[in-house]
């Protein structure tokens, strides 16, 4: 017994060494085969790529290369190589319809449509049956532009990825796209304020191969993640150059937070081209919860790197007001421009600034004089002007104090040459200051074929002086019906705005101004500016008249010259809308409505034959008849050029202006003139003279010197200093 169990244990003992030694060589051999898989999964090497162009939107040639590994050798008609390209490429869904002989080669093979597969940025080439690749050996792909295939439209390095059915993918090295960019990138958004669906409007021009292709080419724009975008935007709510966006043409990518719009067909953007996108308010986009700087960058599928402009949250003054007087085309104007700053928009005297930006086919003097402008009551500081951009930056004048959540009002004068459109339509003026360095666009305002009042008579408000004599000390009384300038209640304010040529110089204490025969709460001279606030208890809605008196105390003075003046009306609640009174200011009595030529300097009383045109005045008189004049006499190097028309007219000589040639023709029976703009050569029948100054073009009308003209024909010329007045006689 005891001799049993000696030779079972025997028998265990070496059954179990067995075990142990097969279980050694079955670990020795998975271990094996596990590296040996592992190294051939991760044996691809070598991997390169050549292009032949690093120009974006055009196909383009790739040569690729690699070496696949001991165990990565493929065989035709099973095995497949795969080649993942950079994010964006274009590869076309109509590449295997397209395909034509030796468009792809593999080790000069050539590649047939039946053998290609697309799979997003993925090209899956099944290797023929004929072509074996043997273990260790190189590879080499050539793709052909007639593939189609183009590199991603946005500038920056990439590379491809290459991996076979049985070796895992391996990254070639880096190639460069050297993209173009967009410049002169301007960003205008309405409100700016924190959390606040805005419209935006982008503007730039293309570069010199900017040129864009219509249902093709993308405008893409990046906003800060802090941005709030909606996951759809409707096509009708953007446009590009005033065209609406394709149906299904704004894709939004929520993960870079950025919109792909494509461009409308009819739109052509050329190279060196400006282009305007505009993204409506209903869009959706929203601005970011907190105030601060964000950086929005705009590219296109032709200009690819990216050109940013840092955009700033609740920095940005209310939008503004246009009033314009006369609102007619191609007449020179007098603009009244006002806005409120933002609670940061303190601005420094004789240091900040503001910025405008007119419309395009505004015309703009070259030199504003600082006299014709006022903010605030007082003459700007400085006026910078850029005629080519239509731009000025007026330095804020030194006493005035322009704090944040302060109204702001700016009157350019007549006098500043600036002129109305020559088209009429709605139009805006962008507005900016240092503090508040958002540019905003104006209230729309309209320019006129014939002349209208900035809203219907019924609605305006009546305002009555008690004398329209110049140089008059007057009360006014205002009255307006209910809701005209909003439902007022006490604390709320309304400004009369006066002209610049008028002088406030009174007591400004409430107890002169009354509303509906109460005492205002407070009265402030701001400028050119009455501020009147309400008091407690007022509530202008239960009222269906409202009357407003501003005493003679106040010291409110009539202008000194005669003339056509416009005080503007607004309330705080309505600061927008503006109402304009225009009233006649002359040298008599004669009231408002008086047509009564003036007596004394400006012309009454004088010879049937005499003419006279002042300085600075719209007005002539040729004897008692008044002349309107487009633009007023002035005076270049001491002496006097006038309107060419109406000196001619008044004469009675044949006035003609050629502008092909700039030639000006003035003939009086047997004589005749003929100036050249810009030139002090002057031709007098036969002989050559010289003038003392040339003709000239101002606000686009033809100016001659009024006394060489006039004593060519004969007539006497005389000049009064006091008057500054040019008195010709026949």
């Amino acid at each position: 017994m005891f001799v049993c169990c000696g030779i079972v244990k025997n028998i265990l003992e070496e059954v179990r060494t067995l075990l142990k030694k097969i279980s050694l060589a079955l670990g020795i051999f998975l271990l094996a085969f596990f590296l040996a898989t592992t190294t051939a999964v991760a044996s691809l090497s070598n991997a390169t790529v050549e292009i032949s162009s690093k120009k974006t939107g055009v196909p383009i040639q790739f040569i690729i290369g690699f070496n696949v590994g001991s165990s990565g050798a493929l065989e035709g008609g099973r095995d497949e190589i795969i080649i993942t390209f950079p994010e964006d490429t274009v590869l076309p869904a109509s590449l295997r319809d397209n395909l034509s002989a030796d468009s792809i080669l593999v080790n000069g093979s050539s590649i047939e449509a039946r053998s290609l597969y697309l799979d997003e940025t993925r090209l899956i080439i099944a290797l023929p049956a004929e072509l074996d690749i043997r273990a260790d050996s190189y590879v080499g792909i050539i793709i052909s532009p007639t593939a189609g295939i183009e590199l991603p439209r946005k500038a920056g390095s990439h590379c491809l990825e290459i991996e076979t059915s049985r070796e895992r993918s391996i990254r070639t090295n880096t190639f460069t796209i050297e993209g173009s960019k967009i410049s002169q990138l301007e960003i205008t958004a309405t409100p700016s304020s924190a959390d606040k669906f805005a419209e935006f409007e982008f503007s730039f021009q293309t570069s010199f191969r900017g040129a864009l292709t219509p249902e093709k080419d993308e405008i893409y724009i990046a906003f800060d993640r802090a941005f709030y975008l909606p996951r759809y935007i409707a096509s009708e709510d953007i446009t590009i150059d005033d065209v609406k966006a394709l149906p299904g043409g704004v894709k939004v990518n929520s993960e870079t937070n950025t919109l792909q719009i494509t461009v409308p067909p009819d739109t052509r953007i050329e190279n060196n081209d400006n282009v305007v996108v505009k993204i409506a308010s209903q869009a959706g986009i929203r601005n970011p919860r907190q105030t601060g700087t964000y950086r929005l960058r705009v590219y296109t599928s032709a200009d690819t790197v990216n050109a940013w402009e840092d955009y700033r949250v609740g920095l940005a003054i209310a939008a503004p007001f246009v009033f314009l007087s006369p609102d007619t085309v191609g007449e020179a104007s007098q603009y009244t421009i006002g806005f409120m700053t933002s609670k940061q928009g303190a601005l420094q005297s004789g240091k900040d600034f503001i910025y405008l930006d007119f419309p395009s086919d505004t015309y703009l003097s070259s030199d504003i004089l600082t006299k014709h402008v006022t903010i605030n009551g007082q003459n700007a500081f400085d006026v910078d002007v850029t005629p080519r951009t239509k731009s000025v930056r007026l330095t804020v004048p030194y006493g005035v104090r322009i704090g944040g959540d302060t109204y702001v009002n700016i009157v350019f004068s007549n006098g500043a040459g600036i002129r109305n459109p020559d088209t009429s339509g709605n139009y805006q003026i962008t507005v900016s200051t240092s503090a508040d360095k958002n540019e905003v666009k104006s209230k729309e305002y309209v320019v006129m074929k014939a002349a209208a009042g900035s809203s219907p008579e019924a609605d305006k408000p009546d305002v009555f002086l008690s004398s329209y004599k110049t140089g008059e000390s007057i009360t006014l009384q205002i009255s307006f019906k209910e809701g005209t300038l909003g439902n007022l209640r006490g604390g709320d304010k309304i400004n009369l705005i006066f002209p610049v040529a008028y002088k406030i110089g009174g007591r400004i204490v409430p107890q002169y101004v009354t509303v509906n025969e109460r005492e205002v709460e407070k009265l402030e001279l701001i400028g050119q500016t009455l501020v009147l606030t309400l008091p407690d208890g007022v509530d202008l809605a239960a009222r269906q008249l409202t009357e407003i008196k501003v005493g003679s105390q106040v010291g409110v003075e009539n202008p000194g010259k005669e003339g056509d003046y416009s005080l503007l009306l607004c309330s705080s609640i309505k600061y927008d809308q503006l109402f304009n009174y225009t009233v006649r200011i002359s040298g008599s009595a004669s009231g408002n409505n008086g047509e009564t030529a003036p007596e004394g300097e400006n012309g009454g009383g004088r010879a049937e034959g005499t003419i006279v045109f002042k300085i600075d005045s719209n007005t002539a008189y040729h004897g008692k008849t008044q002349i309107a004049l487009d633009t007023a006499p002035t005076i270049i190097e001491n002496t006097t050029v006038v309107p060419l028309r109406a000196l001619g007219d008044a004469l009675g000589a044949e006035t003609t202006y050629e502008d092909a040639t700039k030639t000006v023709r003035v003939k009086y029976q047997n004589k005749e003139l003929v100036f050249y703009i810009d030139s002090k050569l002057v031709k007098v029948n036969t002989e050559w003279k010289t003038s003392t100054v040339p003709a000239t073009l101002i606000n686009n009308r033809v100016m001659i010197p009024a006394r060489f003209v006039s004593e060519s024909f004969g007539a006497a010329v005389s000049w009064d200093e006091n008057t500054r007045e040019v008195i010709i006689t026949k």
